[in-house]
């Protein structure tokens, strides 16, 4: 995916705004309503996908000068739903389930960004995930869990796993990947991705897609176009992208064994806990 460079605004206002008709919109605020091109409330949808446009998809002017009949609820609603797939296409993920014929909700769309991060939501009931999802969350949660909330695992007891009680997941995902540097240990397809997924459940991956939840974003404010760093998310989203593809491969892998693939990853978590070990007391010797 190609990064995208920044344009400054188009000299002229976007042909789509007036179907069929290329003139320049200035002097609009001074004109009575009933002399208007659009009826009012159409004609701020075409400024606001005219301005989301050139601010998240700033190297395609040409969806700019398309042909829309603003007035023709249908059309509108089919060019809301061709913006949201561009964004999907080019830039990152965004909802594209919308009902075209329902006006308010494009109007919704094209004021607010329906991003659709990949993180995980622990606060409904973190089992339904697909393992190891729940196994590495029950790993992390354990500890404080035990100390203030017993419930919180009560029935999640990995009975035939054996792993130290002061195994630390936050911390193994770095030991992980430095084993593998170094030789000490080989993390076939799709283990491989089993530190990135580490990640993703302790929410330390410093990446937006794979920290935040669509669950979370929900339940804060509405966050508008005109409000995102798009670059960033762009960037984001291509480091996002292939870590994605490799977490749902290994989710699909475990899916097929579940009990002796857990007992791999808990193999794995137990090297690198006691390799972690190792480390901090050869740094004790050396004080």
């Amino acid at each position: 995916m190609p990064t995208p460079a920044p344009y400054s605004p188009t000299p002229h206002p976007p042909r789509f705004l007036i179907p069929g008709c290329g003139e320049a919109l200035s002097g609009l605020e001074s004109l009575p309503l009933s002399d208007l091109p659009l009826p009012w409330n159409y004609l701020i949808l075409a400024g606001q996908m005219a301005q989301n446009y050139q601010m998240v998809l700033p190297e395609h002017p040409e969806w700019l000068d398309e042909t829309v009949d603003w007035a023709d609820d249908d059309e509108l609603g089919l060019a809301t739903l061709r913006f949201l797939e561009r964004v999907n296409e080019h830039c990152f993920p965004v909802e594209t389930e919308i009902m075209v014929e329902d006006i308010g909700e494009c109007a919704h769309f094209l004021a607010y960004a329906p991003l659709l991060p990949s993180g995980f939501y622990f606060w409904d009931d973190w089992t339904e995930y697909a393992e190891p999802i729940p196994f590495l969350y029950y790993l992390h949660l354990r500890a404080w869990a035990r100390e203030h909330n017993p419930h919180e695992i009560e029935g999640m007891v990995y009975a035939d796993v054996d792993l130290p009680d002061d195994l630390e997941l936050g911390e193994l995902a770095e030991v992980i990947n430095r084993m593998v540097t170094e030789g000490c240990l080989t993390l076939p397809t799709p283990l491989e991705a089993l530190p990135h997924l580490m990640r993703m459940v302790t929410k330390t991956s410093r990446n937006f897609w794979l920290d935040c939840s669509e669950e979370e974003l929900g339940y804060g404010e509405w966050i508008g176009w005109d409000d995102l760093a798009v670059l960033e998310l762009i960037l984001d989203w291509q480091k996002a992208s292939p870590i994605v593809e490799q977490v749902n491969l290994l989710l699909q892998w475990v899916g097929r064994e579940v009990r002796p693939r857990l007992a791999t990853i808990a193999d794995i978590l137990k090297q690198a806990h006691l390799y972690r070990q190792s480390m901090k007391d050869s740094e004790t010797v050396l004080k």
